[in-house]
């Protein structure tokens, strides 16, 4: 039910954007006109229309590609520099991806729309006024400030996901959330408790066994294996255990979060 919402949501909000563009930047104020129909329009630049989409799509998607690996490098060599790293957990690839995907893009449009710009030399203007009739707005107008956009989105978003990381060290525990500027750092003695969490309810009300183990400090800042921690599984236990053994805690069982 709630991925049928979702959807009939995305293509609400899609149609209602695209509505927008059309009333706020209409194809009337656009600088590409042309005494060509609609009809004459794309019998002349269907085929470069498909090759310019495939162009676009490809280009995204070794930008993606490109983009992702850069950032793993970039974060691999911030996280690096950690001292007292011990057990250390990286960005799950999510993280990394979703930058990544808007770096893509954001470049792929931007490249694609150069290189279509030298193939159709003069006839670019007549190719953007028939994209004005085809989307039925200002179709340069509109994805220049979608471009803007996602540019003034990506970094921040960039340095969030850098930014990322936790460690398990023999002296002190370093956390870095997404949403974190700045690492917090932990003594063991800080460490407040350690609760082995059972069962967790789903957004549709569903009872799920979903075993989480939640590391709470004493300033309130909590880390769950299953929010904070690594993906791979494998290392949360040796995380626990750590903590266990550093700060004498015994770990307390609940059945569900407080």
């Amino acid at each position: 039910m709630q991925n049928y919402l979702f959807s009939v949501l995305t293509v609400a909000a899609s149609l209602g954007l695209y509505r927008l563009f059309g009333k706020i930047m209409p194809v009337s104020k656009s600088k590409y006109f042309t005494n060509k129909t609609y009809a004459q329009l794309r019998m002349e630049y269907l085929g470069f229309d498909l090759r310019f989409i495939g162009l676009t799509v490809l280009l995204t998607v070794v930008l993606i590609y490109f983009f992702y690996q850069l950032l793993r490098v970039i974060s691999d060599f911030r996280i690096g520099n950690v001292e007292d790293a011990g057990i250390l957990i990286r960005p799950d690839i999510a993280f990394l991806l979703l930058p990544a995907f808007f770096d893509g893009m954001l470049v792929a449009a931007v490249l694609a729309s150069a290189l279509g710009k030298r193939h159709l030399k003069d006839k670019w203007g007549e190719f953007m006024a028939y994209y004005n009739l085809k989307y039925k707005f200002n179709y340069e107008l509109a994805m220049g400030y979608v471009l803007r956009f996602v540019a003034i989105l990506v970094i921040p978003l960039s340095v969030l996901v850098l930014d990322l990381f936790s460690s398990f060290g023999a002296q002190s525990i370093k956390l870095n959330g997404f949403m974190g500027f700045g690492t917090k750092t932990y003594n063991y003695e800080e460490v407040s408790g350690v609760t082995r969490v059972l069962k967790s309810k789903a957004p549709n009300g569903d009872i799920v066994n979903a075993p989480d183990t939640v590391i709470t400090f004493k300033d309130g800042t909590e880390w769950s294996t299953r929010g904070d921690g690594s993906a791979e599984g494998g290392i949360n236990p040796g995380i626990v255990d750590l903590v266990v053994v550093k700060t004498n805690q015994q770990i307390v069982e609940k059945e569900f979060a407080d």
